[in-house]
């Protein structure tokens, strides 16, 4: 009968040599191997039929070298019998099987009875114990970070609110709510702490309800759910409406909002800007220094005295038009956000003797003839005669303008001179309007009697 154990050679160095370690497996040892090693001095083993699994542990340890279920090795120019994992040296001499775990270091300690010493589980270096599944873990660091938003906290995982597991790896309600797992994957959403079921098929959504992959019906935009409820985190410009993005843009001085009952746009603009025909646009009242304000997105300018609102602009007053306070012998003149009123040439306040006048205040006729007493005496025989709202140079009694000129604002005045001929000629007419007259009665006179 052979006996078969898995047996490799990697290396079998003599002690002479130096090397101070043996390191092999077992693969498929049959008899002759066996044979083999029993002939060398170095190794004790024992004949064939002896447990197949002890065998393991035992069929390649030095003969001056005891060590029960471990193996020897060479440290420096002694051999030293050295546990494999999940045992714990009990002596110098035997390992002890410690049931600690996968990965776990076993140390037995006790000074007087062996069989009845206590046993240490203890994690390698780099390792911590495992929250779960009663093993060793690798500590959470740079090379092994924490998943699904933990933090690393002396290596361990301090997991969010919907996460478990050495790394907070596990995320709860994954493998209930998120099926089939063939079209699905589970993933943690780290702002809402909650789990989160992604179609493999990134375009599709997952219908919670129906437990299906679906296209998303939001348009300018990505589909989610939010406690199993679709909503549509749309892109800028767009805003849900009714489970699609409907496009709301108020431009980049204010924002949009969308009226969830009408699906009318509403624009939310910044101080200085207000709404007009969709866009939020400057608040501007055409003045310097004029408050813009706006009421329910309706724009209010704060215009000054003189001013008022009109369209969104701050526009003059005609107060000759609206409200003229002016005297009627006076002129209404309107000015930027006032008016004055002025008197016709000629004419002055009464009050305030000036050509503008107050408002209310009557104009009266300036006196040329006594404001400048000399006014025609550039003419010689002609005096100042005052007229409404002006004046004339006439001649003095007994004189007449000199050449025949008839205007005496421009020539001067000379001594009346008589003539014959307008005499004569006035004697003339005389005469011949008489002969007329008498003419004429005796025509009439005539035509009686016949």
């Amino acid at each position: 009968m052979l006996l078969f154990i898995s047996f490799i050679v990697f290396c079998i160095c003599l002690p002479e040599i130096g090397t101070n370690e043996i390191s092999f497996t077992v693969s498929n040892l049959n008899v002759l191997d066996y044979k083999f090693l029993k002939d060398y001095d170095y190794y004790s083993v024992e004949e064939p039929g002896f447990n197949q699994t002890e065998a393991v542990s035992k069929a390649l340890q030095p003969a001056d070298c005891p060590c029960k279920n471990g193996r020897c090795v060479w440290k420096g120019i002694r051999k030293e019998c050295v546990c494999d994992p999940e045992f714990g040296k009990v002596s110098d001499s035997e390992c002890r099987y410690c049931d600690c775990g996968s990965g776990f270091n076993c140390t037995f300690y006790g000074r007087y009875d062996r069989y009845r010493m206590e046993r240490i589980c203890s994690c390698p270096e780099g390792f911590t114990k495992a929250t779960y599944g009663g093993s060793c873990r690798a500590m959470c660091n740079s090379t092994h970070p924490c998943q699904n938003g933990g933090t690393c906290d002396e290596g361990r995982c301090r997991c969010k609110s919907g996460t478990m597991g050495d790394f907070c790896e596990a995320i709860f309600w994954c493998s209930y709510e998120c099926r089939p797992r063939l079209i699905v994957d589970c993933a943690y959403d780290q702002e809402k702490e909650n789990y989160q079921c992604l179609c493999k098929n990134r375009s599709l959504l997952f219908d919670y309800k129906e437990q299906v992959c679906k296209p998303c019906p939001c348009g300018e935009g990505v589909c989610k759910y939010e406690y199993r409820e679709l909503h549509c985190d749309c892109h800028n410009g767009y805003q849900e409406f009714k489970g699609r993005c409907k496009l709301c843009d108020c431009g980049s001085d204010g924002s949009c909002e969308i009226n969830r009952y009408t699906g009318e746009k509403i624009c939310r603009c910044n101080d200085g800007f207000f709404a007009r025909e969709g866009k939020c646009v400057a608040c501007e009242c055409g003045l310097d220094n004029v408050k813009c304000n706006q009421t329910h997105n309706i724009k209010l300018c704060d215009c000054p005295k003189g001013y008022e609102d009109r369209h969104g602009a701050c526009e003059d007053i005609n107060e000759c038009l609206v409200n003229n306070t002016c005297h009627p012998t006076a002129k209404c003149i309107n000015t930027p956000g006032s008016f004055r009123c002025e008197c016709e040439n000629g004419y002055r306040g009464a009050q305030n003797r000036a050509k503008q006048a107050d408002p209310g205040e009557i104009c009266e006729d300036i006196d040329d003839c006594e404001e400048d007493s000399g006014i025609c005496h550039s003419w010689e025989n002609v005096k100042c005669v005052n007229l409404p709202g002006t004046y004339k140079c006439e001649c003095i009694s007994g004189y007449e303008p000199m050449n025949m000129n008839v205007d005496p604002q421009k020539t001067s005045c000379e001594e009346y001179k008589e003539s014959w001929l307008p005499a004569g000629i006035a004697a003339g007419t005389a005469v011949f309007l008489i002969i007329i007259s008498v003419g004429m009665v005796r025509y009439i006179d005539y035509r009686n009697r016949r």
